[in-house]
């Protein structure tokens, strides 16, 4: 993974295979940076993969500086950190994928929603895309807005709408649950990531819903 640490963009993953060498390592990071002007410096750990001749050589011809970090102190590279963690908690651990192909797209999907979509607080509630120099989108109105799904519908965020006007959903309350009218959307529960709050839609809250629909239903019938 290489990201920018000036504005927190994703710039690319690599994937390879379960054995890593020398070679495969320079094929991940020129796959990375293809079609990209190379940076002009790169910070990396002191694993023994970033020590390959192959690697080094890599480097020397595309005139890429090496700054290695603190050893031993994973806090020398606190962003990449945080967000190997924020990955794998918020998106790896609730995603299957079947083969690196499968891997490599839905990544693909993540980073695209992380760059454009995921605002951050260090960045004044702006996007990573957003400090790259991209425009920023305009802002929803409580009144007047729409969800747009991201990675096949695991993250939601409110946007502007073009047309129409969104109105809250009635609720109605069955028992300690309350359950969202029918047709229309369920209200998830907010998950910080990173002190921001996006919508995500735990699997248990599908089921209570369920649960409770049930029962009204038995009492009903009763």
């Amino acid at each position: 993974m290489l990201i920018d640490v000036c504005t927190r963009r994703i710039v690319g993953f690599g994937i390879e295979g379960e054995t890593i060498d020398g070679p495969a390592v320079c094929r991940m990071f020129n796959h990375v940076i293809a079609g990209r002007a190379p940076p002009a410096r790169i910070s990396t750990d002191h694993d023994p993969l970033l020590r390959f001749h192959r690697w080094l050589a890599n480097l020397r011809i595309l005139e890429i500086e090496e700054i290695k970090s603190v050893p031993y102190s994973p806090t020398s590279h606190p962003f990449v950190e945080r967000l190997i963690g924020t990955i794998r908690r918020e998106y790896l651990d609730h995603t299957f994928f079947w083969n690196s192909i499968d891997l490599e797209r839905k990544l693909d999907k993540f980073q695209t929603y992380y760059n454009r979509a995921r605002v951050h607080r260090s960045l004044d509630g702006h996007t990573p895309a957003n400090r790259a120099g991209d425009p920023s989108s305009p802002k929803a109105s409580l009144a007047h807005y729409v969800w747009e799904r991201h990675c096949s519908g695991l993250f939601e965020t409110p946007v502007a709408a073009r047309w129409g006007i969104r109105t809250p959903p009635v609720r109605r309350s069955i028992g300690p649950i309350v359950v969202p009218a029918r047709n229309s959307r369920p209200v998830g529960y907010p998950s910080l990531i990173g002190d921001n709050p996006v919508v995500f839609w735990p699997p248990r809250y599908a089921n209570s819903v369920a649960s409770a629909t049930r029962t009204a239903a038995c009492r009903v019938c009763s």
